[in-house]
């Protein structure tokens, strides 16, 4: 398992509100899958998709990310081939609000990880309703969530079965006082942004070097759930 990162620099070919980043940045990378019959496949298959990705950087202090300006992102996936087709193609998409320029590659080594956090709104559909504490879902059952999301993910990936007799974390602090509003297809889903303080056992550490490539949650190829990281200083 090696996550890669790619970072695209793009420019923008018209006024974006920050709301609406993550389903620009999506339809672009959208385009580019389907430039190709292989990925196009991928792209609209039902399944966990190896990738996230990050909002517009650096952050437009107006709220609106401006036309004619340049703007960063950061794509990270667990799939090299993924990873060598996307470097070729994103600098050459062009969608009706983005244009990409150049794209770079690098792999995230896997180190210990003391932290992850999330930089955009995790999603979790609950069956009760749209937001979990509009529906009495209860802040555990949140976390257990969380929790057994990413263990599908590993399985479903690596193709390994990992069990869940172990903590994933030793401090879960939700870092929003309200929910986050994410627009999808002319609705807006509620999310949150979390923190956590990853456990010291091997596959915890393995998940949260899992989850810097495919996000916490739900909708992650639709940039929900993207994470940051703090590794441990000095190992």
């Amino acid at each position: 398992m090696q996550v890669i990162s790619i970072k695209v620099r793009l420019y923008l070919l018209d006024n974006i509100p920050y709301p609406y980043t993550l389903a620009a940045i999506a339809e672009f990378v959208d385009k580019a899958l389907c430039a190709d019959e292989r990925w196009k496949q991928y792209h609209q298959e039902n399944h966990y998709k190896q990738y996230s990705f990050s909002s517009l950087c650096p952050i437009s202090k107006s709220g609106i990310y401006e036309k004619d300006t340049l703007r960063t992102f950061t794509l990270r996936t667990l799939d090299a081939d993924l990873a060598e087709y996307l470097v070729k193609t994103l600098p050459h998409i062009e969608t009706s609000k983005l244009k990409g320029l150049i794209a770079e590659v690098w792999t995230i080594p896997q180190k210990p990880i003391e932290k992850l956090y999330s930089l955009n709104p995790v999603i979790i559909k609950c069956e009760e309703g749209n937001y979990w504490k509009e529906n009495n879902f209860g802040f555990q059952a949140y976390q257990k969530r969380i929790f057994v999301n990413l263990i599908k993910k590993w399985n479903f990936f690596l193709k390994e079965k990992l069990e869940e007799d172990f903590d994933l974390w030793t401090r879960f602090e939700l870092k929003n006082n309200k929910p986050i509003a994410f627009p999808y297809k002319g609705i807006k889903l509620l999310g949150d942004k979390i923190e956590m303080q990853i456990a010291d056992n091997q596959p915890a550490q393995n998940l949260a070097y899992l989850a810097l490539a495919t996000g916490l949650g739900e909708m992650g190829s639709r940039g929900a759930g993207y994470v940051n990281y703090r590794p441990i200083k000095g190992v």
